[in-house]
Order: C-alpha cells, then sequence, then structure tokens
C-alpha cells in the first residue's frame, strides 16, 4: 500500500511539474507603429494553471500614458489587455516596452519596440491683423508658426514687401512648439486715395514644399491734399550736360530733354506718348547723344507713329530699324490695317521705305497677314529699290503653336526669297521647340544671305527636374543700325542638358555641348571647335546670390589650320553678390581660362577676367548703380562691350538729378574699333500739366449720429482718403469738389475718442459718383470691454506632474457677433482681454488649436451682453480628455502571428 502511496505522489509531483515547465507570457497583437499623440492597444497572453498569488508590472517610456487596462480570466490563464498613448511631442524613432508576471513559481516577461512614426504637420497663419492702415506708417503683422508635428524642423522665413521682426532669417522649429512672427513693413506715400497692400509670410522647409500665407489691408492716404478736378499729364522737363572722348577725339554737347505719357481724358480713351531731345549730337549714336522728335497717339482703333520711331514690320522684312517718318495703325474689329513711311537714320546702306500691311484675325484666334514694303538700298555707290511681298500667318491649336514668315524680294532685276518659322509643341511634361530662317543672296530685307537653324528638345520629369536637347547653327547677316551694341558671329552648338531645382532657391545646370563659333570681323579673333562638360550652380536669397560654373573639354584652334591640335580647355568662373544692408549690395565677377582657342598660335593661355559691381537705393532717393570688368573674352565682345558704367541719381519726385559716366568699346567697322568713355549730368524737373477738366465732380456731407450719451461731436477730425475736415458744433461735416472714385472715410485717433467706435464694421467705404451730393451720417457708440481667466484641471492616473500643468499650451480666444471678429492669445499669466468692444450679444469661444484631442475647454462656448462703459468678467478651465473604452459584449478572437 506505501508504494502505491509513494507512486502517486510521484505521479502528482510530475505533473505538476510539467505544468510548471508549461507556463508561458507571449505578446498576441503588436501594432506595426503609432503616431504621436495617438494611442494603441497591446494584447498578453499568460498560459499558468496557477490561478493565485499572479503580479503583473508593465513598464513604458516617461511621460507615456496607460489610458485603461483590463485582464480577462480564461481556464488556462489570463489575458491582458493595455491601451496606452504617446505624448504630441514624442520623437519618431524605436521605444522598449517591458510586460512582467510574477508568480510563486518565477518572473516572466515579454519585451517588444514600439515605433513611432514621423509626422510632419507645420501650419502657417495670420493671427490678426489691422483693419485699415494709414500711408506712411509702419504696419507690423503677427503670424502664428505652429509645429504639431514630432520632428525638429528648419524653416527659412521671408517676406516679399517687409522684414522678419523678431526671429533670424532661420530658426529651428521643436515638436509640439510654436513662434509668433512679426512681419513689419514700412507703408509707401503715393498719389491714390486709397489702395490695398498685402502683408505675408512664407516659411521654406528643407525637402518640402513651402508655405505662404498673406492678407489683404486696405491702405488711405495721410496728407491732406486740396481737390483738384483736373485730369494732368506727367511731363518731365530738362537738360543734359555730355562729354565724350573717342580715340583722340574729344566731344562736348548739350540737350534739352523732354517727354510726357499719359491719358488725355478721364474715361482713359486717348493716350499720348512724346519725346523732345536736341539739338541733334550723333558724334556717337551708340551712347545715345542723338536727337529724337517722336509722338504717339492711340485711342481703341487708331494708334499713329509720328517723327522718330522704331519700325517692326513683319519677322523678314524690318525687324527693327530706327528712323523718322509716319506709321498708322488702324482697327476695325480685330482686324488691323498699317502703312508707313520712314527714312533710316542709323545704317548707311538703307535710305527711304514705305509700306502697307493687313492682318485678319480668323475664327479659333488665329492670324493671317499680308505686307507690302518697298525700301531703297546703296551698295557700293550703287542706288536700288528692293520691294518685298510677305504672307504671315500664326495658329494654336492643342498644345501646337505655329507662326510662319513667307517673303519674296524683287531687287537689281534679281528675284529672291525668305522664309522664317517658329513651332513649338507641348504634350504633357514634354515641349518641343523649332525656329527656323533662310534668306537667299539676292534677298534685301532685314536678313540677307541668312540661315539660322534651333531645336530644341525639353521634358519636365517633375517640377524640380527637367531634360533636353538643343541644337543651334546660326549663320545670319542682319542689316543692324549702328546705334546697336551687337554683332552675329558664325556659331554652331549641340548641347544636351539635365536640370534640378530642389528649391526656390537653390539651382543646379549640368550640360553637354559641342561648338564651333567663328568672329566674322578682319581679322578674325577667334575661331575654334570646342567639345565641354560644364556644370553651373546657382543660389538667390534674400540677402545671398551666387552663380558659379566650371567647364573642362578640348579646343581645336581653327585660326591656324583646319588640322590644329586638340588641346585640353578648363574654364571656372564664380559671381556672388550680398546684401550687406537690404538697401547695399555688393558683388564680384571673377573667371580663368586655361585654353588656346584666342591664340594666333594655338598656345595654351592663363586668361583671368575680373569685375565688380555695386547697388544702393536708400528709400528710392539715392540710388547707384556702378560695374567694372577688366575684360571680356574675344567671343563675349559681341554681345557686351561697356568695361565700366556707374550712374548716380538723387530723386526727389519733382526734381531729379543724375550723372552717368563709363567707358565702352566702339565697333565703327570691320577694321576700326575704339574706346570710348563719357560722362553725363542730367536734370529733370516734373510737372503735371492740366489737359482736361472734370465738370462732373462730387461731393459728401453727413452728421456724427451717436447712440449713447456723452458722444463728442464737436470739433472731431475725420479723413476722406487724403481729405481731411472738422465736424461743426452739432456733429456735421461736408467734403467737396471730389473726384468720383471709392474713398475710405474714417476718424483717426484722438484722446478725446477713447472708448468711441464707429458703429459700422471695417473700414467706411464710400464712393462718390458724377455729380452728386451723397449723404452719409457716421453712428458711433460707447464701447465696453471683456476680461478673461483660464483655470487648469489636469490630473491624470499616470505620468502627470502638476508642475507641467498648462505648460507650452497655445489657447486662443475669439469673440465674434456675425459681422465682426477678432483673435487674442492667452498670455502668459493664463488671461486675455479684449478692449473698445461694441456694445450687444457676443459670442466668446476659447479653444486650443491642435490639441483638441489631449484637452478640452469646459463649457468652451458662451454668448456675453457687452454693455458700455463696462468691463465683462469671465473664466474658463481646461481638463484633459477623458478616453473611454466601451464594450459591447461581443467576443473577439485574437490569433499571433506567432507559430
Amino acid at each position: 500500500m506505501k508504494n502505491y502511496t509513494y507512486i502517486l505522489v510521484l505521479f502528482v509531483t510530475s505533473l505538476l511539474a510539467n505544468a510548471q515547465n508549461t507556463d508561458k507570457l507571449q505578446l498576441v497583437r503588436q501594432p506595426e507603429s503609432v503616431g504621436p499623440g495617438a494611442h494603441a492597444t497591446l494584447f498578453f497572453d499568460f498560459k499558468s494553471s496557477e490561478t493565485s498569488k499572479i503580479e503583473h508590472q508593465f513598464f513604458i517610456p516617461s511621460n507615456w500614458r496607460i489610458l485603461s487596462e483590463k485582464v480577462f480570466e480564461r481556464k488556462d490563464g489570463n489575458r491582458y489587455m493595455f491601451t496606452i498613448s504617446t505624448p504630441k511631442e514624442t520623437l519618431s524613432g524605436k521605444y522598449p516596452i517591458e510586460f512582467t508576471i510574477n508568480t510563486n513559481s518565477g518572473a516572466y516577461t515579454e519585451k517588444l519596440i514600439l515605433t513611432v512614426e514621423e509626422r510632419f504637420q507645420v501650419e502657417l497663419e495670420v493671427l490678426d491683423h489691422k483693419e485699415w492702415v494709414k500711408e506712411g506708417d509702419t504696419l507690423v503683422t503677427p503670424f502664428l508658426l505652429q509645429n504639431l508635428g514630432n520632428t525638429t524642423e528648419k524653416i527659412v522665413l521671408s517676406s516679399s514687401k517687409g522684414q522678419v521682426l523678431n526671429e533670424k532669417d532661420t530658426l529651428f522649429l521643436a515638436p509640439n512648439t510654436s513662434r509668433e512672427i512679426l512681419v513689419r513693413q514700412h507703408i509707401p506715400v503715393t498719389n491714390k486715395a486709397s489702395w490695398m497692400t498685402t502683408s505675408d509670410l512664407s516659411a521654406e522647409l528643407e525637402g518640402r514644399n513651402p508655405m505662404y500665407d498673406v492678407v489683404s489691408i486696405p491702405v488711405y492716404s495721410n496728407s491732406s491734399k486740396k481737390a483738384d478736378p483736373y485730369l494732368r499729364l506727367p511731363i518731365f522737363a530738362g537738360i543734359e550736360y555730355f562729354n565724350t572722348k573717342y580715340g583722340n577725339e574729344q566731344y562736348n554737347s548739350a540737350q534739352f530733354n523732354i517727354r510726357g505719357s499719359g491719358h488725355l481724358d478721364f474715361d482713359k480713351k486717348h493716350h499720348v506718348n512724346f519725346i523732345l531731345r536736341g539739338p541733334n549730337n550723333i558724334h556717337l549714336p551708340q551712347l545715345g547723344s542723338f536727337d529724337q522728335y517722336s509722338l504717339t497717339y492711340e485711342n481703341k482703333n487708331i494708334k499713329v507713329d509720328v517723327g522718330d520711331y522704331l519700325l517692326r514690320f513683319g519677322q523678314l522684312m524690318e525687324f527693327g530699324r530706327f528712323g523718322r517718318g509716319v506709321k498708322f495703325e488702324q482697327r476695325i474689329g480685330e482686324d488691323r490695317w498699317t502703312a508707313f513711311i520712314q527714312n533710316a537714320r542709323f545704317i548707311n546702306t538703307q535710305k527711304g521705305s514705305f509700306g502697307l500691311g493687313f492682318t485678319k484675325v480668323l475664327e479659333g484666334g488665329h492670324e493671317l497677314s499680308l505686307r507690302y514694303m518697298s525700301k531703297k538700298l546703296v551698295q557700293a555707290n550703287e542706288e536700288f529699290w528692293s520691294n518685298l511681298t510677305g504672307v504671315s500667318g500664326r495658329f494654336e491649336f492643342k498644345g501646337l503653336e505655329s507662326y510662319t514668315d513667307l517673303s519674296l524680294g524683287v531687287a537689281k532685276g534679281k528675284v529672291d526669297g525668305a522664309i522664317y518659322n517658329r513651332l513649338s509643341y507641348s504634350i504633357g511634361k514634354l515641349r518641343l521647340q523649332n525656329e527656323f530662317i533662310q534668306a537667299g543672296k539676292n534677298y534685301y530685307g532685314y536678313y540677307t544671305n541668312s540661315r539660322f537653324l534651333l531645336n530644341s528638345v525639353n521634358y519636365q520629369f517633375s517640377p524640380k527636374l527637367s531634360a533636353g536637347v538643343n541644337t543651334n547653327n546660326s549663320n545670319i547677316n542682319p542689316s543692324l543700325d549702328i546705334n546697336v551694341f551687337a554683332t552675329s558671329p558664325l556659331s554652331k552648338v549641340k548641347m544636351a542638358y539635365l536640370s534640378y531645382m530642389p528649391n526656390q532657391k537653390n539651382q543646379f545646370f549640368f550640360n553637354l555641348t559641342q561648338q564651333e563659333r567663328e568672329d566674322r570681323q578682319i581679322p578674325a579673333s577667334y575661331h575654334f571647335k570646342e567639345s565641354f562638360l560644364n556644370l553651373t550652380y546657382s543660389h538667390n536669397s534674400t540677402r545671398f546670390a551666387l552663380t558659379a560654373s566650371t567647364r573642362m573639354g578640348h579646343v581645336n584652334n581653327l585660326l591656324v589650320g583646319d588640322a590644329s591640335e586638340r588641346t585640353a580647355s578648363y574654364n571656372a568662373s564664380i559671381s556672388p553678390e550680398v546684401a550687406l544692408t537690404p538697401w547695399f549690395w555688393v558683388g564680384g565677377y571673377f573667371e580663368f581660362l586655361h585654353t588656346s582657342k584666342f591664340s594666333q598660335t594655338n598656345e595654351l593661355q592663363n586668361l583671368l577676367y575680373y569685375g565688380g559691381n555695386v547697388r544702393l537705393n536708400v528709400n528710392n532717393v539715392i540710388s547707384l548703380n556702378a560695374m567694372y570688368r577688366n575684360n571680356y573674352t574675344p567671343d563675349q565682345l559681341f554681345q557686351s562691350r561697356r568695361f565700366s558704367n556707374g550712374s548716380l541719381v538723387f530723386d526727389f519726385k519733382k526734381h531729379v538729378l543724375s550723372a552717368i559716366a563709363g567707358k565702352t568699346y566702339i565697333p565703327v567697322s570691320f577694321t576700326e574699333s575704339k574706346f570710348s568713355t563719357f560722362f553725363s549730368i542730367k536734370y529733370t524737373f516734373r510737372f503735371d500739366a492740366p489737359v482736361a477738366k472734370n465738370k462732373n465732380i462730387g461731393h459728401l456731407k453727413g452728421k456724427l449720429v451717436g447712440l449713447n450719451e456723452g458722444i463728442p461731436q464737436n470739433g472731431v477730425l475725420l479723413q476722406l482718403g487724403p481729405y481731411k475736415v472738422l465736424t461743426d458744433g452739432s456733429g456735421a461735416f461736408e467734403f467737396n469738389n471730389l473726384m468720383p472714385e471709392k474713398y475710405i472715410l474714417s476718424i483717426p485717433s484722438a484722446y478725446e475718442l477713447q472708448g468711441v467706435k464707429t458703429a459700422a464694421s471695417g473700414p467706411m467705404a464710400i464712393d462718390i459718383k458724377a455729380d452728386t451730393t451723397l449723404v452719409y451720417d457716421v453712428e458711433l457708440v460707447r464701447t465696453g470691454s471683456l476680461k478673461g481667466q483660464i483655470n487648469y484641471d489636469l490630473k491624470e492616473k499616470y505620468n502627470f506632474e502638476e508642475s507641467e500643468k498648462g505648460k507650452d499650451l497655445l489657447i486662443l480666444a475669439k469673440l465674434s457677433n456675425g459681422k465682426e471678429e477678432f483673435i487674442t492669445r492667452v498670455n502668459r499669466r493664463n488671461t486675455f482681454n479684449f478692449g473698445e468692444v461694441k456694445p450687444g450679444e457676443w459670442t466668446l469661444q476659447v479653444y486650443l488649436p491642435g490639441s483638441q484631442e489631449e484637452y478640452e475647454v469646459e463649457n468652451g462656448t458662451i454668448k456675453i451682453q457687452v454693455e458700455p462703459n463696462k468691463t465683462e468678467m469671465t473664466s474658463f478651465t481646461v481638463k484633459t480628455v477623458k478616453r473611454k473604452i466601451k464594450f459591447t459584449g461581443q467576443d473577439f478572437r485574437l490569433s499571433s502571428n506567432k507559430k
């Protein structure tokens, strides 16, 4: 019997041991990740035959909270459920969590890693703004910048019209924090009675799209002016002294200069533009010292140019000729007639010309033009007429744009022609372009014996990335006026490029290029073939600009023969520009070349080019611009020949004094070019000449009406746009001789008007009609005020310290009555205040933007009756949002992916 008892005890002990060995703690379900300020639910299963003396511990990161916990008893153990929440400011990353079961037989621990997601949420909004502002004032607009995400953001701040007042250009905004950004700007003084200005703020974030917010604010004039019923034409009259030195010859001259531009009637149907400059001092027309007498008149149907004007008559016949004569344009519906007579002034090979053209606008906006022109030319002491006819068409359809010009010319008994075509086609992100010019040897239009071909293919992969291929073959002979600083070298270019713009401030441009360029001057200073790789970087910000490039390749110098040896070529350039102050910029230019392409003997040369520039503008009164270049590469001289240039201007609105000086390189012919230095000083006076009188002026009269007792009436200053008047003893006021226009009527702040406001919401807009007297009474009311106090009730079961009460909470108070709305921020003393509130019923709302999931305001919206000369007091309580879990009674089977 004892043996059986011993065997039974041994068997039970073995069963208990096996049961103890089968105890197991397992994580049933783990969420992949959780967001900041969000919650997650974890389930743990503990399988055990033991039902007593089971204790558990749940460890989570500091400042995390356990919203709820529940234990479900089962036959084979327990199931534990925990709902936890992460603080909104939790940074992204991996966080350890540990759950431990303690029993008589031992401790069991399950560890896991919970990933907190990266969340980007930056918000920018106008916090408050003025209802209107006066000219000459300083406008300060507060913007609210919030980082509601869980990553620290690098933000670059800028404003297009003002400057950031209380922050640096670049700030680092921590998670769950906010900044009040103040933008300050000066409101300029204009001649307008009222206009609109904007206050804006841009926030650029690394690797993200920029943010932008803007608010429009009415502006009205702050200066007292007499009503002027006349329409006036601004005219500038001045005198200029000019000194030039060309080679060893020196010239001195003086000229008068009168110019004006504007409308001749109040309906703006007739416009005139004129220039009178003389006498004639045409020593160096390239420097603009020639005389000019021009008059342009235009209305809805007619445009007339008389005197000196620039003629453009098609793309092939005459693309830019300055001369003296008459040009007439007539519009009949959408169709246009053109007729002209002109004597060319600055080209030795051409004298008189005349022409006639007609343009028909077809359905869909397409155009068809017919032209005839005849010009008298001189070549080798021989005079002859070139008679030109042409037809051109413009066509647009579903991304396809085409312009074609065909011309036929008869001169010296020979017939020849020319063609111009420009074609572009866009489909999605792909854009194709083609431009083509072909002119025969016996065609004497603007081009003669010319060929030009441009092809380009561009694909825009994204707003930041584009790529393309270009080819350019130029062998054109334009008949340029001698006052134009340009020549046309022979060139052939093939290029493939890639452009990357990571943001609005930075751009990278990479290109692979093959080109051939030949100088047309005699003797030629360059003729080379070149292949190179080029990388250009450019940066533009509010206080700094930079362009830098580097080029590497090979060159064949064809000046020494077609079989010249290919040599290596290297080029590097940089041109920085920095704002020492917002109104003073200084820049430089540096370029180094290691090449043989400009050598007459194909020797490698080290060439250094440098220069600088200065820009200064002080309150639009004093402006200075100056530049200097020590030299240009020979193939750049066909575009620019100015080695130094400086201008200083003193602009006092009515009086302007300016001085210009410089040094330039002037080509006279293929064999003659000289340096020229020049200096001029000019005085200009502005006056506004009356050209029409408006007899249909308007008037405004009214009275101050007090809705409460004690409203002042006598001697109150009112301002209507730029005009000011004082009320009489009865509160009456009157504005006379007003131009028909929209004005802003306002009452400037004064000591005797403290606690008094107009009953109207926002600015009082007055629309003055012609030949009408408008009666407008201004209602004034005594105001009250409102003050509030914020209390806190932030008790929480887990992970909360009393010292954190209200820490870094953004709380706003909004007061509205359906017509007006005011917003203020609760200060650090947990109070807020609204002063000078109009009497009546208002709705007051206190809320926490971006924190509604975690905090709530008890009775956050209330109605308040504001009474004159009284202060209403109120208080609100901020509480932590209570989270509840509702059990439906349904059974859910949870499974684990673990096997």
